[in-house]
């Protein structure tokens, strides 16, 4: 009433004044409003009516009549799933005024059900038109919603029944398998939480599998492994259907170790830099240390995934960051090299979408390199950032929400702020059905497991309901991988795709691993009659045929397989037989018939090389050769009269050995078909027998009682061995030795007498005689060495020859065990066995230098009693044995000097060949490397006039040689000299002589020049430069000509 105010402070009146003013405060503050200061939050008005008007222009009338609208009742019963009346908490809600004073959607009432009928009733409250009816039980996880409409005609709704699903309709169970880091399961006592209450865990049984046991409300869950034993832990999602048994299995993550490097921008290392690591995926862990004076650290016992590594070091009044990614595997050691240098920071937070409420808690990846929790404000930081772009991702734990931006860090020590918004319209929902192997049927109970290309989520898992539908809501958009299992086969199906942008809802099936059935019969040989008694073997299972001889199998995949069958009756064990067959598409494939091949029988009799006389007692081997049985298969002995048998004989190949001692036969055969009868007798080998006379080494004594081992190629699988012990006559006899060579053995330790020898048997039945065998009781040594020990004055292209008492083994004569030497180290020679002149026994041996030796050197030729060894074991030479293989009781050492064979060498000589300017006076000589004789040399010096006279000496210890001119020579003369007949001591003659030199004496006359002209023979021109040559009268090589112009010179 604005007319009233005016008056009041128009009145002489203060009161009235000072109530008008307040009055109108009120009203332009909204004091008084109740939708401003709070009173009409909770205005519902039983009687209430409304009408909406507009004015459209200054001045304008409008008439709003308002009209009150009618009130009705709204009643009704709640039940629960199973029909039965229950109390509930039930909200209306209708048209009403809102709280800013429009009309809309309000609360209308609220009241509980009665707990034993169930009932309820809004008497009045609901204004017609639209309503809503909500009822929530705290034993239920959904709410119950209904609507409808009244009008003046009907306001009224009775008999509204609100009932609450069964409980099959929104709980289920949930189970799954905890499986360690290699995938085998965990085992007892591993504890599972799972986000169905802050306290809800269970434990793994002996098998690692755990199960809810009771009913959790469809949804979506996460579950966290602990085991306590080993402290692995894991994570996973899950989904509950209602009304089936979900599965959800939790892979426990391995350990691992990681390796940080950390080095300066130019390449050295970082000593003591501060290196901290953070886990961007679960169980997100944090370590950090100081790196070792390499700029090395290493952490062990890590989680495997993702970890950014970030490093620091004080430098001066600065720190220099650093930043890299790495990841960590199962058992391995991962290595991540971080450079500092130029880097960033940045901080920021994470909000929802009214830009203001922060999301806490949540993991935030930057890039690969780096990850931080927002703290109770929503806002994070990670520093020491290398210069470049990043994407900056989050995830809400709690509704999965993600936000992301990017930001560019351009220079050293930038400070970047952003802001990351959660993008609720940016997720999606991945779902579809699970198809049976030929993709028309729907699977239930099929296990899909969904991974995504974000780091920060976990996989997730649900099992398909009846529908064989799955359904993974709030994914974010990117590629993604489903696993499906399927639960009858256990064979993993994959499909991938992306989830584009923007996209609500993107559907996709996944068709199982397809599989078929396959049947068959197997026949015995004759093709016809059923093999009631046999062993299929198919793709590594076993199975025994029914009565009909038929065998079945399921859960095929498409391919080619293999079909062996095999007979199980007693005798028949060996029939087989086998087929291929192809499965090309899924369902029953093309029965198979496969017919076992069948078994026959071998014998004979048991021979003696005569062919005649039968050997009982002999062993019979029969070794199969078949396609499908290989290896010795059944061994016997032959009776009395040499005779054997074998069946159950597969078709294919075989053979069959007798033995009797050392002597053999052999019979290969095949079987070709069932019930086939092979006859084969076995004639052992050829064979003769061995006898001689075993006496001492004098050639007559005998040797009573002593072995005599034979031993020879054996055509049995026995040993080549025979023995027989001399008698009192030393006299000795081996049967049924095998056509071929054989060697001899005896041992006396009563004298240590020993004999070996070779022989060789020729023909069947051959009685070889080797008569008087000698034993060899002595050991050898050396008779004669040439040249003798301690000889002197030896050339040095001796030979050296090594004459033994008895003769040698040939393979033990080497240059390791028999060789020469000297100060200077071994002397490369070879070494040969030859016989000896006299009589003809291999026993001399002779070593041959490859190169003449030196002169006057001492050397030593060594022959070595048994074995050499070096420290660690090595042989390092092999002495000389003898036939019986003794080798010399100690070793053999001579030595011997060379003579002086060396000629003397000239060392110098003056003059020189060819010299000039020789003083006449000067006294020749040569110089040698060692001593000469003072005689029989010719030393001749020449000249112009013949030969100069002058005296020839040996000198300065007989290592010079000179000749004194008895007079001075001529000057301006050549002579020639000439030295030749030098020995030295031992009288060898120098070489390359005679010694030849050609010199000049004194030159004392100056050359004559003849003519000097111009030298081009043109008039000289002036201002150009003439040449000038002088002409001698006679030729002086070396001479030189000295050019002057006006007394200077000038060349």
């Amino acid at each position: 009433d604005t007319s009233r105010l005016i008056s009041q402070l128009t009145s002489d009146s203060d009161d009235q004044v000072q109530a008008a003013i307040g009055e109108a405060f009120a009203i332009f503050t909204g004091a008084a409003d109740p939708f401003l200061n709070g009173a009409g939050q909770n205005f519902n008005p039983g009687e209430w009516g409304y009408t909406r008007t507009r004015v459209q222009f200054d001045g304008q009338t409008v008439v709003a009549d308002i009209r009150y609208l009618r009130e009705g009742t709204i009643s009704g019963t709640v039940l629960n799933g199973q029909g039965v009346p229950i109390g509930a908490r039930v909200r209306l809600t209708g048209v009403g005024p809102l709280a800013n004073g429009d009309v809309g959607f309000m609360i209308r009432g609220e009241m509980n059900s009665d707990p034993a009928l169930g009932t309820f009733a809004f008497r009045n409250q609901a204004m017609v038109g639209n309503w809503g009816l909500q009822a929530a039980s705290p034993f239920y996880p959904v709410v119950i919603t209904l609507d409808g409409h009244t009008t003046s005609i009907d306001p009224d709704v009775t008999n509204v029944v609100l009932q609450f699903p069964a409980e099959r309709e929104v709980n289920g169970r949930l189970t799954g398998t905890v499986f360690e880091p290699d995938g085998s399961p965990a085992g007892a006592g591993v504890r599972v939480k799972i986000s169905f209450g802050p306290d809800y865990v269970i434990t793994t049984d002996t098998n690692g599998f755990f199960d809810t046991q009771i009913k959790i409300p469809g949804g979506s869950y996460t579950l966290q492994a602990t085991d306590p034993s080993t402290g692995l832990v894991g994570i996973s999602d899950g989904s509950v259907t209602p009304g089936i048994i979900n599965v959800a299995n939790i892979h426990l993550l391995g350990k691992g170790s990681l390796q940080v490097t950390v080095r300066q921008a130019n390449g050295s290392t970082a000593t003591n830099a501060l290196v901290e690591i953070s886990q961007g995926t679960y169980p997100n862990d944090h370590y950090q240390g100081p790196a070792d004076t390499n700029g090395v650290i290493r952490f062990d016992n890590i989680f495997e995934g993702r970890y950014g590594v970030c490093a620091q070091m004080p430098s001066g009044p600065t720190t220099l960051y650093g930043r890299a990614g790495a990841d960590v595997s199962p058992g391995q050691t991962a290595t991540v090299e971080v450079r500092l240098g130029a880097t960033g920071t940045i901080r920021g937070s994470f909000v929802r979408t009214d830009l203001v409420t922060p999301i806490t808690f949540a993991q935030v990846a930057i890039g690969n390199i780096g990850f931080a929790t927002t703290d109770e404000s929503g806002q994070f930081q990670v520093s020491g950032v290398p210069l470049g772009t990043y994407r900056i991702a989050s995830k809400d734990p709690v509704t999965g929400h993600s936000g992301a931006t990017t930001t560019t860090l351009a220079f050293d020590g930038q400070t970047n702020q952003v802001q990351l918004v959660e993008q609720i319209q940016l997720r999606g929902e991945i779902a579809g059905r699970v198809l049976d192997g030929s993709g028309t049927n729907v699977v239930a109970n099929a296990v899909v497991t969904l991974s995504t290309g974000d780091i920060l989520s976990p996989t997730r898992s649900m099992t398909t309901g009846s529908d064989g539908r799955f359904s993974f809501p709030n994914t974010l958009p990117g590629p993604f991988t489903l696993n499906a299992v399927d639960p009858v086969t256990q064979f993993v199906s994959t499909k991938s795709a992306t989830l584009p942008d923007q996209v609500p809802l993107f559907q996709i099936d996944i068709p199982l691993v397809p599989v078929a059935t396959l049947s068959g019969v197997v026949y015995e040989p004759d093709g016809t009659t059923p093999a009631t008694n046999a062993t299929v073997r198919f793709n590594g299972v076993f199975v025994d045929t029914d009565e009909t001889g038929r065998v079945s199998f399921s859960r095929l995949l498409l391919g080619s397989y293999t079909v062996f069958a095999v007979s199980e009756v007693p005798g028949k064990t060996h029939s087989a037989g086998q087929t291929n067959v192809a499965i090309n598409a899924p369902g029953a494939a093309p029965d198979f018939a496969l017919v076992l091949a069948g078994v026959g029988t071998v014998s004979g009799r048991v021979l003696a090389s005569d062919g005649v006389t039968p050997i009982g007692g002999a062993t019979v081997r029969l070794q199969l050769q078949s396609r499908f049985f290989s290896g010795d298969a059944g061994t016997l002995l032959a009776d009395a009269a040499g005779r054997y048998n074998f069946d159950n004989i597969p078709v294919g190949n075989y053979r069959v050995a007798a033995e009797s001692q050392a002597l053999g036969a052999s019979y290969n055969g095949q079987i070709t078909h069932d019930a086939q009868t092979d006859s084969a007798d076995l004639v052992l080998s050829a064979s003769g027998a061995v006898q001689g006379r075993i006496v001492r080494a004098d050639g007559l004594t005998p040797v009573e009682g002593i072995d005599v081992l034979l031993t020879f190629n054996s055509v049995s699988g026995l040993p080549g061995r025979a023995v027989s012990r001399t008698d009192t006559n030393g006299l000795f006899q081996v049967e049924n030795i095998p056509v071929g060579p054989f060697n001899l053995e005896a041992v006396s330790v009563d004298f240590d007498g020993i004999a070996r020898l070779g022989g060789s048997l020729t023909n069947n039945g051959q009685m070889l005689n080797l008569g008087p065998v000698p034993l060899d009781e002595a050991d050898p040594y050396i008779v004669a060495v040439s040249p003798a020990n301690t000889a002197a004055g030896i050339s040095i292209n001796t030979t050296v020859d090594l004459l033994f008492s008895e003769a040698l083994l040939p393979g033990s004569v080497s240059p390791s065990g028999i060789y020469m030497r000297s100060e200077a180290g071994n002397v490369p020679a070879t070494v040969r066995l030859l016989s000896d002149p006299t009589n003809s026994i291999p026993r001399l041996v002779r070593l041959t230098p490859n190169s003449p030796l030196r002169s006057q050197v001492t050397y030593q030729v060594i022959v070595i009693d048994s074995q050499r060894q070096d420290p660690t074991g090595g042989t390092t030479g092999v002495g000389p044995v003898d036939l019986v293989g003794r080798p010399l009781v100690a070793p053999f050492i001579s030595s011997f000097t060379t003579a002086d064979q060396d000629p003397p060498q000239l060392v110098s000589i003056f003059p020189g060949n060819n010299a000039v300017q020789i003083d006449p006076r000067s006294v020749m000589r040569l110089s040698f490397n060692e001593p000469i004789l003072g005689s029989n040399f010719i030393f001749t010096v020449t000249g112009p006039k013949g030969a100069a006279s002058g005296a020839a000496n040996v000198g300065l210890n007989g290592l010079v040689l000179t000749f004194t001119p008895a007079a001075p020579l001529d000057v301006n003369a050549i002579y020639t000299m000439s030295v030749s007949g030098v020995r030295d001591l031992a009288g060898n003659l120098a070489t390359n002589q005679p010694f030849i030199v050609t010199f000049a004496t004194l030159d004392t006359i100056g050359p004559t020049i003849a003519t000097l002209r111009i030298g081009d023979n043109k008039p000289p021109v002036a201002g150009s430069t003439v040449p000038i040559e002088a002409l001698l009268a006679a030729n002086e090589p070396g001479l030189s000509v000295r050019f002057t112009q006006d007394f200077n010179p000038v060349g």
